[in-house]
């Protein structure tokens, strides 16, 4: 495991050849496919495939694994696995080789966040590109937040821009379990650039969380707050004048 984890080839080609317990297993449940994959070591990803190594491995015979299709899918203790660990990693030639191998990418790790998730959240965007048209980027984890929410969280504008642009379903004013809208978790972290690209994309900044927050009320700073307090003016006057806020390509019409 050591030598798949440090990325010696060389040493894991010489031990492939003795007779050795190739699907030892830490305590949590970790192998030396998953510490490859976690590491980036795409040709030690290679090789180990390549020797029908299974990553699944729970105490099977030597040989029968030999005749065995490899499952890349297998998880740790704490629901993670190799592919989820590449995609966490940002290594973008390992995921797309396991994706050739028809890995799952929509397994999930016990508090249900997926690779999508991982790739969105640490803003891996060759990663989030590869899995986009295979997943639904609408799966939420046990929190409720998704992989569009944890990309605005976390400041990843590109990839907020790209799934915004794919239009893969997305659901621009979805909520976690507190209520909260992508559109205010920008705010409360201060990402102004995300703020305003979602209101480019008609995200309602009047959506109100399970505590009576908006996104304005959040607002982490006097930036973000103007620009929510302008739109709240503007509603207030729509409302009384029955005027539309938005232009006909159906982007918002507030002034930066």
């Amino acid at each position: 495991m050591l030598a798949c984890g440090n990325g010696h080839i060389e040493i894991v080609e010489l031990l492939l050849k003795e007779d050795i317990n190739r699907n030892a297993k830490e305590k949590n449940g970790q192998n030396a496919f998953m510490l490859a994959c976690g590491e980036g070591h795409t040709q030690i990803i290679k090789l180990l495939l390549k020797e029908n190594l299974d990553p699944n491995v729970k105490e099977k015979d030597v040989e029968l694994l030999l005749n065995e299709q490899i499952d890349p899918n297998v998880q740790k203790s704490d629901g993670f696995n190799g592919f989820m660990l590449a995609c966490q990693n940002g290594h973008a030639q390992i995921v797309e080789l396991l994706l050739n191998k028809k890995v799952d990418p929509n397994v999930k790790d016990k508090d249900s966040l997926n690779a999508f998730m991982l790739g969105c959240e640490n803003g891996h965007i060759q990663i989030v590109e590869l899995l986009l048209k295979q997943i639904d980027p609408n799966v939420q984890r046990s929190d409720g937040l998704n992989g569009f929410m944890l990309a605005c969280q976390n400041g990843h504008a590109q990839i907020v821009e790209l799934l915004l642009q794919e239009q893969v379903n997305l659901n621009h004013n979805i909520q976690d379990k507190k209520g909260y809208t992508p559109l205010m978790i920008a705010s409360v972290n201060g990402h102004k650039d995300i703020v305003e690209l979602l209101l480019d994309w008609l995200a309602d900044p009047e959506v109100k969380a399970r505590d009576g927050s908006t996104a304005l009320t959040l607002a982490k700073t006097e930036d973000i707050a103007d620009i929510l307090h302008s739109l709240d003016k503007y509603s207030s006057k729509k409302s009384l004048n029955g005027s539309s806020a938005r232009s006909s390509d159906g982007h918002s019409s507030f002034s930066r």
